[in-house]
């Protein structure tokens, strides 16, 4: 079939924004790479000398290992608990014909729009003895991605037929293995994608980490914060350390992208 004038024309637009966002991540791949002298050009051309010691020094100055390995630590900590917690819980409200599952529904999802409280969740952690901790820092973030992960989670569990659970029942599985050994596999693709969405929020966020953690567990976008405060003039570095920044996302999107599309719009339509 011959493709029409506007289908030509939607391409050449979508062409167009693609290389709108590819540019910058161009712009700061190259720069990364150039003397202190060509960067201050901010072109968008190969150097004409590759200087790969901005990149030693990202990790001798910018400690850029502590920040990976932070990073690491709170993001698939993070990604565990609200996997585990947010599909138990979205089980339950779905499947539940109780009020109370619907009340919950509306208090997960008020979750999405309500802003946080810094200080009261400064108090909070202080009073329970977990600032600039680990553990604290993962709570505050699951805290922060659970309501979003349930709202995906209801709305992909409704296309689930409940033949599945009666099955379930009739064969004598109890409640936690029918999930977990029947209903959860089917999950996958909605939960690689809460998974990846989680990982890229806990991964990029600064603010809590800025409120409640000192700098030896601050994330790899922490350490550009705190190198641009100390190398404001030295682009190429700065840009080094956000290439690194970049390199685990690209790594985790790369492996999950084929379960975003699925996972966001399976629950548009039910089965």
């Amino acid at each position: 079939m011959k493709k029409s004038v506007g289908n030509y024309i939607l391409e050449i637009v979508m062409i167009f924004i693609a290389i709108l966002f590819t540019v910058p991540l161009w712009m700061v791949l190259v720069n990364s790479v150039k003397s202190i002298t060509e960067v201050a050009e901010f072109g968008i051309w190969l150097p004409k000398q590759f200087h790969f010691e901005n990149y030693v020094r990202v990790f001798a100055e910018a400690k850029a290992v502590r920040g990976l390995l932070n990073g690491i630590i709170l993001s698939f900590s993070t990604v565990i608990i609200s996997v585990v917690f947010a599909s138990m819980a979205s089980f339950y409200i779905s499947r539940s014909r109780k009020k109370i599952a619907g009340i919950l529904y509306v208090i997960f999802v008020l979750g999405i729009i309500v802003p946080s409280a810094v200080i009261p969740t400064y108090l909070v952690l202080n009073f329970m003895g977990m600032i600039n901790t680990y553990h604290g820092l993962i709570l505050v973030n699951a805290a922060g991605v659970i309501p979003f992960s349930v709202f995906l989670y209801c709305g992909y569990i409704s296309t689930v037929p409940r033949g599945l659970d009666e099955a379930a029942v009739i064969d004598g599985c109890s409640g936690f293995h029918m999930f977990f050994k029947i209903i959860f596999p089917l999950l996958k693709p909605v939960t690689v994608t809460i998974g990846i969405f989680n990982f890229l929020g806990v991964w990029n966020d600064v603010t809590n980490q800025l409120y409640f953690a000192s700098p030896d567990k601050w994330t790899m976008p922490m350490t550009v914060y705190s190198f641009y405060g100390t190398l404001y003039n030295e682009w190429n570095v700065i840009f080094a350390d956000i290439v690194v920044t970049l390199v685990p996302l690209f790594i985790i999107y790369i492996l999950g992208q084929k379960y975003i599309i699925s996972g966001m719009t399976a629950g548009a339509i039910k089965a």
